[in-house]
């Protein structure tokens, strides 16, 4: 592996994807995306995640903030980085639905779903690359202060 694909930046990159891909859907507008009366099953919950994913494109996105990484500078590294991600999309997209379906009811999902499908959720969503590698530069930063203040301790 290349030194600039360390283990923490991928972390940290794939949990704010997410993270950042289910924000606020207390603006959700009711719609057709949303069945109604389902029960929060863990099968629903997966139906439910896996439209999710599918639905908005989630493998783009995730590969998107990948290459927003401040240490994916050269267009080699950002090939290896989607062909990674390409090659590796199935365990990807399990991800990502098991961690939705253990955090989230089905209302949960549907309704940010529905959000997500909104001028302004949409808006959001096209920004997680770009947010993900503000943040990751400025946790960065943040933790060499750590380290400098408080040791490596």
């Amino acid at each position: 592996m290349h030194r600039w694909w360390t283990y923490n930046a991928v972390i940290l990159f794939l949990f704010l994807s997410v993270a950042l891909a289910s924000l606020n859907p207390a603006q959700a507008q009711q719609s057709d995306i949303i069945p109604r009366g389902l029960p929060d099953t863990l099968q629903n919950r997966i139906v439910a995640a896996e439209q999710y994913y599918d639905s908005l494109e989630m493998h783009s996105l995730v590969i998107e903030s990948g290459l927003q990484h401040p240490g994916i500078n050269t267009e080699r590294q950002r090939d290896a980085v989607r062909r990674i991600f390409n090659i590796e999309a199935k365990q990807l997209r399990n991800l990502i639905v098991d961690v939705m379906v253990e955090h989230y009811t089905v209302d949960e999902i549907y309704a940010d779903l529905a959000y997500r499908k909104t001028q302004h959720g949409s808006a959001m969503l096209r920004k997680v690359g770009s947010f993900t590698a503000s943040m990751n530069k400025r946790m960065e930063e943040f933790g060499s202060m750590l380290k400098r203040k408080y040791g490596k301790n």
